[in-house]
């Protein structure tokens, strides 16, 4: 499963980018107001207040993290407003490869064309995946 493996950094590197943003607060607002639709339950707590992250809350967690995430950085607010908009998007390309192909993992049965676009995501998230360790390196050196 590879969001059990893979996801976990990422929420924790998304967490840091969001606070260097000051946008933590507001996706965690965001994040609580997802109503139970089409097998997604509705979350009682945020993605940070949960203890165990087990394979059904991450799977859950990855169907609801990218519409999240783009509403919670859909307007720029700092200045240079330029800048921190170049590195949202840069940040939801690269969540959007990593779901992308965290989904099409779970298909039950493959394709040329479902095939075809696993290896789309995989190469695009290895070509931005730079998103997560830059900015975990540039923001927060202790780690």
């Amino acid at each position: 499963m590879i969001y059990q493996g893979i996801l976990k950094y990422i929420l924790g590197w998304l967490k840091l980018f969001l606070e260097f943003h000051k946008r933590y607060a507001y996706f965690n607002q965001v994040w609580l107001k997802v109503l139970s639709f089409a097998g997604l339950p509705e979350y009682r707590k945020t993605i940070g207040g949960n203890v165990q992250m087990t394979g059904k809350l991450l799977y859950n967690v990855l169907k609801s993290l990218l519409p999240c995430l783009l509403i919670t950085l859909e307007d720029p607010i700092n200045i240079p407003e330029r800048e921190q908009e170049q590195a949202f998007k840069k940040y939801l390309t690269g969540v959007r490869y990593f779901v992308n192909f965290a989904l099409v993992c779970q298909y039950k049965l493959y394709t040329s064309t479902t095939i075809g676009h696993h290896d789309i995501y995989l190469e695009g998230f290895h070509r931005h995946k730079h998103v997560f360790s830059e900015f975990r390196k540039k923001n927060n050196p202790q780690r």
